[in-house]
Order: structure tokens, then C-alpha cells, then sequence
């Protein structure tokens, strides 16, 4: 059996269910924020547009995680800062990322790549 055929451990699996959680949430507030904007100039569309495209790719990359993909948990981890100063919940965004870069989590990773 590879590396690659190796289950991920609870932390990854666990960060990705945030991930997709985060994204999901993300995106139903920031269309929330476009429905209900009367007009461009209010900023309801800024808020919402740029958190929403960051969701929509989190939910696009999330599930690459599980099959222990460094350069997924780098994007993961940028696009969980951009997203910060968004409309995400933070606790799942922290707490995603510290699963990722837990020993277990690096040891998966570290033997797979």
C-alpha cells in the first residue's frame, strides 16, 4: 500500500468538514448581503462579492485535502486569512487550520508527499 492510499487522519478529516462548513456559511451570508443590498453604493455588494468568491473556491478545493495535498493546505490556509476579513465565521477558519498543521496531520502529510 502507497502513501497516498493511507486514510488522512481524524485532524484532516475533521479540517476539511470546516472547510466545506466554512464555505457553505460564508457563501449563504454573503448572498444574504447581495439580496438584501438596495444599491451598489451602500457597499452590501463589496462585502458580499469578494468573501463569496473565496467561498465558492474553498468549496472547490476542500475535499483535495484528503488526499494529502501540500499545496491545498497552503491555498486553504491563504484563502482562510483573505477570508478573515470577510464575512466567515472565525472559529472554524482557526480551528480548520490548526487541525491541518497538527504533528498527526504533518506526519500524513510529510509521508504522502
Amino acid at each position: 500500500m502507497s502513501d497516498r492510499q493511507l486514510p488522512p487522519p481524524a485532524q484532516v478529516t475533521a479540517a476539511v468538514a470546516l472547510w466545506i462548513c466554512t464555505g457553505v456559511l460564508t457563501l449563504a451570508v454573503c448572498v444574504l448581503l447581495l439580496l438584501n443590498a438596495p444599491g451598489a453604493t451602500d457597499g452590501g455588494m463589496a462585502r458580499g462579492t469578494v468573501p463569496g468568491m473565496a467561498a465558492i473556491v474553498c468549496l472547490c478545493v476542500a475535499n483535495r485535502l484528503r488526499y494529502a495535498s501540500r499545496s491545498t493546505r497552503g491555498w486553504l490556509t491563504g484563502l482562510g486569512v483573505v477570508m478573515l476579513a470577510g464575512v466567515v465565521p472565525i472559529p472554524f477558519v482557526v480551528a480548520a487550520v490548526v487541525l491541518q498543521y497538527l504533528p498527526a496531520s504533518n506526519a500524513w502529510f510529510r509521508a504522502a508527499g
